[in-house]
């Protein structure tokens, strides 16, 4: 269900790691000597003074050079802020799915070797039903976070699990639709207003089409049928959802859904507006053929404003085109605290202060879009393409989280290879998506045993 959101947006295992050190919560004082009464012989000793804090070291671990990075200056500014009695020393592994699957291991053998991890929304319920994580609820409200002020609803979603929350919402990817600004001109037609349509935008891609007799030599858009920046955006766009709120079985094979994937279909197969995978991978795949100039209109994540390829041509953005309601299907990743660890509180006086501080709102790479609110307006305005990245930030009030649930990629999976048969025209689209829904239930089917054994689920 999509989360009803509002404006926030202000003016605004590891080959290497780094270490440094994070601050104290506080400082140990020395008690005042009590005062001498009148006519005492002599003065009371004075209260030694307390113990230094134990020195506490704490290791993080993430796939992404992004978050290692980002580490390490966050440390140093809480460092030079607050102190150095803890340590944060970050491990980035090679692999995220290897990291995740080590971590698991590590846990079953009872000796976790890590306490604080980046996390994303695929992994999330596994490790919180496995007990690998600690629960962040009691923390937000003895510091008196408010969560809805500084992150989107999505974020909140995606990062509550059994009636919990497990993760501070780091970085983000929105989706968009990126458009090459001289084909519009050549074509001397106006580029996609706020408020376009899929009428709108079969309407652009047939104009922006170029062909030589039988032969395409620019495609007008660029479609595919599952996954975040395609599938996923085209069924809740048409009012369809992907997953059922109890994570037990899948929709998008009702009629929006099944709808939105054949319509995304004929973009291909009826109009001729958009290439065929085989076509597409001729030509380079969906990036190349958009940097290059063969490609007008491609749906896509702000992830790519970091490719240098961005700075060599005229191109900007628009919000998604709407069929039924408003959306952009996003991913957001998280710091979260691993469980049992030996000091649990000062991992998450990190991770609170790694997201939700103005250093940790701050982004160390230019695709690299912070999850807060204020963190996401200052990278817009500090964006070498401020203009484009503010629809991405805007796409923020239309966010959808991303789906889920505890078998998250083997669903995915199984579904993406079964729709696949009917984008290569192998099945027809309506025999595909049936067949595709019918593929990830059974892995739900399987979910929902493993929760029962786990004593999540009666």
């Amino acid at each position: 269900m999509v989360a009803t959101t509002r404006r926030k947006l202000l003016a605004l295992l590891g080959a290497s790691s780094i270490a440094v050190p994070l601050a104290a919560c506080g400082t140990a004082t020395m008690p005042a000597a009590p005062e001498q009464g009148e006519g005492e012989a002599e003065a009371k000793p004075a209260a030694e003074a307390a113990p230094e804090p134990e020195a506490v070291e704490l290791k993080a671990i993430t796939h992404a050079q992004v978050v290692f990075d980002d580490n390490g200056r966050v440390n140093e500014a809480y460092r030079a802020e607050f102190g150095d009695r803890v340590n944060v020393s970050t491990d980035i592994s090679p692999n995220q799915s290897e990291m995740q699957n080590n971590l698991k291991i590590a846990h079953a053998a009872g000796s976790v070797p890590y306490d604080l991890m980046w996390i994303n929304a695929p992994a999330i319920m596994s490790f919180a039903a496995l007990g690998m994580l600690t629960e962040l609820d009691p923390y937000i409200a003895r510091d008196g976070i408010d969560m809805g002020d500084i992150f989107a609803p999505y974020a909140l979603d995606i990062y509550t699990v059994f009636g919990k929350f497990w993760g501070m919402p780091k970085n983000q990817a929105t989706v968009g639709m990126f458009y090459n600004v001289d084909h519009f001109e050549q074509a001397g037609i106006d580029v996609p207003a706020g408020d376009w349509n899929w009428e709108d935008w079969l309407d652009l891609a047939e104009q922006l089409t170029v062909r030589q007799g039988d032969k395409v030599e620019r495609w007008g858009t660029l479609v595919g049928p599952w996954g975040q920046t395609q599938g996923f955006n085209w069924i809740v766009i048409n009012g369809g959802e992907i997953l059922s709120e109890d994570k037990t079985h899948l929709r998008f094979g009702e009629p929006p859904g099944l709808d939105a994937l054949k319509w995304v279909h004929d973009l291909v197969y009826k109009y001729r507006v958009a290439p065929t995978y085989e076509e597409t991978s001729a030509l380079g795949g969906a990036f190349t053929m958009f940097s290059t100039g063969s490609l007008a209109l491609m749906p896509s994540g702000s992830f790519l404003f970091g490719r240098p390829q961005m700075a060599e041509f005229r191109w900007h953005a628009q919000v998604l085109p709407v069929s039924v309601r408003p959306a952009s299907v996003i991913h957001a990743g998280a710091m979260a605290v691993l469980n049992p660890i030996e000091h649990p509180d000062e991992a998450w006086e990190f991770i609170k202060h790694s997201t939700t501080s103005e250093v940790g709102e701050q982004s160390t790479a230019v695709w690299n879009l912070p999850a807060t609110w204020r963190g996401a307006a200052n990278w817009a305005r500090l964006s070498d393409y401020p203009e484009p990245a503010k629809i991405f930030v805007d796409s923020m009030e239309i966010g959808y989280p991303y789906p889920y649930s505890f078998f998250t990629i083997e669903w995915i999976v199984a579904v993406r290879d079964e729709l696949n048969k009917g984008w290569l025209n192998e099945v027809g689209m309506e025999e595909a998506v049936a067949t595709a829904v019918k593929a990830g239930n059974l892995v739900l089917e399987k979910e929902q045993e493993e929760l029962k054994r786990l004593g999540i689920l009666k």
